[in-house]
């Protein structure tokens, strides 16, 4: 028997004959089970589904989220300082008029007037004729916000004058919160101090 023979016989007892009931029905139930295992049940397929719906709808959600917080994180910007000293420069002005004191002394308030002030919180007057109004200093006070003002000590002494200063664009304005010294307070109370730029200025 040749070897071709030898395994037309193999296969002819592994598949059987037609008509022969009980193989066709193990060959059905072979082809049955095969693609049983081959494809998901109905329930599984059901479940699969289900599972991916679920995915895709917590992925929108989470893109929600994330878009309504501003998309990725950004650090905050830094909250000023209520007691920052921003202010810090060069300041003059050309003063004029008379003012006179409780002794009845009269004051010739002409003056080229110089103030400086310093990102500490600290600062400067110096006045010409400085025979007739010397120089001062100022002291940022962080909890009110304000200035004391040590000047004209000739007329004042040495207590303090307590004002504010504001910015109009380029220039600073002094307004008296408190002062008992009247010929200072004429002096400085609403005065407007343009921004010095240039030494020429102060001869203008």
């Amino acid at each position: 028997m040749t070897d071709d023979d030898q395994l037309h016989q193999l296969f002819d007892r592994a598949i059987p004959p037609p008509g022969d009931a009980d193989g066709e029905q193990a060959l059905t139930r072979l082809h049955y089970e095969t693609r049983r295992r081959e494809q998901p049940s109905h329930t599984s397929r059901h479940w699969l589904a289900v599972a991916a719906t679920a995915t895709a709808v917590a992925a929108v959600i989470a893109l929600s989220v994330v878009a309504s917080r501003g998309g990725t994180h950004r650090p905050s910007s830094p909250t000023p300082r209520p007691d920052t000293i921003s202010t810090a420069g060069t300041w003059f002005r050309h003063s004029a008029g008379t003012v006179i004191t409780p002794a009845g002394t009269t004051i010739n308030l002409a003056a080229v007037w110089v103030v400086r002030l310093h990102t500490d919180g600290s600062g400067s007057f110096d006045v010409r004729p400085r025979t007739s109004f010397g120089t001062g200093m100022l002291q940022y006070d962080r909890a009110s916000r304000q200035w004391d003002v040590t000047l004209m000590g000739k007329y004042c002494g040495t207590t303090a004058g307590r004002y504010s200063i504001s910015r109009s664009g380029a220039a600073l304005i002094f307004t008296a919160v408190r002062d008992e010294c009247q010929p200072r307070r004429n002096a400085l109370d609403g005065a407007v101090f343009a921004q010095l730029t240039d030494l020429a200025q102060l001869t203008g």
